[in-house]
């Protein structure tokens, strides 16, 4: 995993700060997908093959928390061996020059739970039963890897591309960075 060097001058929250930028040297960042709490989630392409995928960054207070840095890689160096069809796997991750800490996964579902709910309201019963079956198992894959998930929310499930399954989960648990 990388220690990027300089990504662009200034901060980059608001998250528009980053849009058109290469991050990292190694990110080119298209879109916001979400801003959460925690952190901000652009949609964004390698530089070395094109392929996509979505760049977190945690927001500034976070990252420069008592401590955080130390839980940031230690939840990485959990998370970066994971690799399960049910989990979204980390594919990079590091710091900054401004001390902001970053992740990467692969970038291959086209949208998040919370999405899917507030475009198409709410689920019927079989797609509620198939969607907890999956998460359950997403959940218990990353149990047996060492790391509880304890922040799930529907931004961190995604839902499969048609005809695709499973549904799968972030291995990010950020909550516990906040120890």
């Amino acid at each position: 995993m990388s220690r990027p060097s300089a990504y662009s001058r200034g901060r980059h929250f608001g998250a528009c700060m980053l849009l058109g930028r290469v991050y990292a040297e190694q990110y080119r960042v298209e879109s916001t997908l979400y801003e959460g709490a925690l952190s901000v989630a652009y949609k964004a392409w390698t530089l070395e093959d094109g392929s996509p995928c979505t760049l977190h960054v945690l927001r500034e207070q976070i990252s420069k928390s008592s401590g955080a840095s130390e839980r940031f890689f230690q939840l990485a160096q959990r998370l970066a061996p994971l690799r399960d069809a049910k989990i979204i796997a980390w594919t990079d991750y590091g710091v900054a020059d401004d001390d902001t800490l970053f992740w990467v996964e692969n970038f291959s579902h086209e949208r998040c739970l919370a999405d899917a709910l507030q475009a198409q309201g709410a689920l019927d019963a079989v797609q509620v039963a198939t969607l907890g079956i999956e998460v359950g198992q997403a959940l218990s894959t990353l149990h047996q890897g060492s790391q509880y998930h304890g922040g799930l929310s529907a931004r961190w499930v995604w839902l499969p591309k048609s005809g695709a399954s499973p549904a799968r989960v972030s291995g990010a648990s950020l909550s516990d960075l906040l120890a």
